[in-house]
């Protein structure tokens, strides 16, 4: 998902599940959609994160951002020497490095690479 459900699209679909159920002339008609209604039971916290574009798992590319935390950077730029698309930006001064989200490809080759752990996803 990207983020672009509108907010009434969760019970949209648990309707949808609970006429495709009701409605179907087999039982593998009727259960067809238990595994979707499953997880709006159990996880529908996830759904609704999705749809104000976060991902808590953290699995969505497109919903990620990456931040660097300047706490413990030591300044050993593996994160901008490894990052294949030159978001990782170095900063001026005392400012530590930044990433450029319009660059962005969320590789996760940034944060692998820190050895301090500076630079995390977002949800």
């Amino acid at each position: 998902m990207s983020g672009r459900a509108h907010a009434g699209v969760i019970e949209e679909i648990e309707d949808l599940g609970k006429v495709i159920a009701a409605a179907a002339q087999c039982g593998l008609g009727r259960s067809a959609a238990n595994p979707v209604l499953s997880t709006l039971r159990y996880f529908r916290d996830e759904y609704e994160a999705h749809i104000r574009a976060r991902c808590p798992a953290l699995s969505c590319k497109a919903l990620i951002t990456f931040a660097v935390v300047p706490a413990g950077c030591s300044d050993c730029r593996c994160c901008f020497l490894t990052c294949p698309a030159g978001a990782v930006r170095p900063g001026a001064g005392k400012k530590r490095h930044f990433i450029d989200q319009n660059l962005c490809t969320n590789c996760w080759a940034c944060c692998e690479t820190c050895p301090n752990g500076c630079i995390r996803p977002v949800p």
